[in-house]
């Protein structure tokens, strides 16, 4: 038996060697076991999304998010214009409720004028390329402009007649805000804007600001030699002159206020170096155009600010004539809007007559009459022994931390 099993073992194991040969040299790649899955290269479902040589997704050299340059204009608050602009012009002799008068600006058949401190126009337009306004003066005057509320470092100035000032020019077609003021008391110079001209148009005018201010004063109020020094020629010229840095027009900048400046250097409540006095000067629409021309108070100030007494002291005005005199301009100012508004007296320490102010306020009621007094010192180191922007600054801050902390302006 066993010399028959062992050449039939032998045979089945050099069958199944044989086998196993045939089969690995054959090049058949086939595996023995079918797949459980569908082959990944042939699927069983239609696809669901579109073939991939037409994206879903935009290509990525068409981005979803605005180009930088116009994230930029975005950060600075630019609006794009609506539609293509063209040229256009504004008269300024008729009345536009889009152009904003500041201070005692008035529209008249020559044009806008705008004869005292600060006073000017304020307008919103979709504009490109040259802005310009045609000014005309009588004398020297100096302008100031903001754009999107951003001070120009240009003085702009017009000499003896008129001139066309290009005020700015803008890339794009954008929305811009813009603030044109005078820097030169009315003494110095009457002024009148008479055309805008832009590619571009006026829109709705700016909101108003949240409060508003009238000032009354003399040289300290109206920014005399604020822009000079001891060696200045000149001094009371309107080279070394800027309304709009002095502590008056600062102040209001810091409240959000908008600011009317009746002033006038030299100029005294009983006493002065003119040959008129603040009530006189401040009861005229604009004096040294028209003196018979009235101020209609047409709109009430938050808060009235008169800075007086320094030339009265000067010229050594009589005390009871200088009480009544105060009393006196209290009593136009609150007549004339016929509200008893606040009124802050501000007074130099050394000059002003704190102690006959102070008799005068108490008189007719004092704090409870919202008659308040506050000393502003100011430096000496201007043209002509007079305070200069740093002095204006710090006094602004003073006069803006009295408000606040009395709750006036709330």
């Amino acid at each position: 038996m066993k010399k028959f099993l062992l050449p039939l073992i032998y045979t089945i194991l050099i069958f199944s060697m044989l086998l196993s040969a045939v089969s690995c040299n054959s090049g058949d790649t086939t595996p023995t076991d079918a797949p459980t899955d569908a082959p990944t290269d042939a699927p069983t479902d239609a696809p669901t999304d579109a073939p991939t040589d037409e994206p879903t997704e935009e290509p990525t050299e068409k981005p979803t998010e605005a180009p930088k340059d116009d994230e930029d204009d975005e950060d600075d608050g630019l609006i794009p214009a609506p539609a293509p602009l063209s040229p256009k012009k504004y008269d300024l002799s008729k009345e536009n409720d889009k152009i904003r008068l500041l201070g005692r600006a008035r529209v008249t058949a020559d044009g806008t004028t705008v004869d005292h401190s600060a006073a000017g126009i304020e307008f919103q337009a979709f504009m490109s390329g040259e802005l310009t306004v045609t000014v005309s003066s009588d004398e020297v005057a100096f302008f100031t402009v903001y754009i999107d509320g951003k001070r120009l470092e240009e003085r702009f100035e017009v000499r003896y007649g008129e001139k066309t000032l290009t005020l700015a020019s803008f890339e794009g077609n954008y929305l811009h805000t813009v603030r044109l003021l005078k820097e030169t008391e009315s003494m110095n110079a009457l002024s009148t804007f008479s055309e805008i001209r832009m590619t571009g148009y006026i829109v709705d005018a700016p909101d108003e600001r949240d409060f508003f201010i009238e000032f009354i004063g003399d040289s300290l109020t109206c920014g005399y030699g604020n822009l000079g020094d001891s060696s200045s020629t000149a001094p009371g010229g309107p080279l070394w002159q800027n309304a709009t840095q002095a502590y008056a027009f600062i102040a209001s900048e810091k409240l959000g206020a908008e600011a009317s400046i009746i002033a006038c250097s030299g100029m005294g409540v009983d006493a002065g170096w003119r040959d008129y006095e603040a009530e006189e000067f401040y009861s005229a629409l604009s004096y040294h155009r028209n003196t018979a021309e009235k101020f209609e108070f047409d709109k009430r100030p938050d808060l009235v600010v008169i800075h007086l007494g320094a030339n009265d002291y000067a010229l050594d005005a009589p005390k009871s004539s200088f009480i009544a005199s105060c009393k006196s301009l209290i009593k136009c100012v609150r007549d004339g809007y016929e509200s008893d508004v606040p009124i802050i007296w501000a007074y130099e320490p050394k000059e002003g007559r704190p102690e006959w102010i102070k008799i005068a306020l108490d008189e007719l009621g004092g704090a409870d009459a919202e008659l308040y007094m506050l000393a502003l010192p100011q430096n000496t180191d201007g043209a002509n022994g007079h305070p200069t922007v740093d002095s204006h600054v710090e006094a602004a801050d003073t006069l803006c931390d009295f408000i606040d902390t009395m709750q006036i302006l709330e």
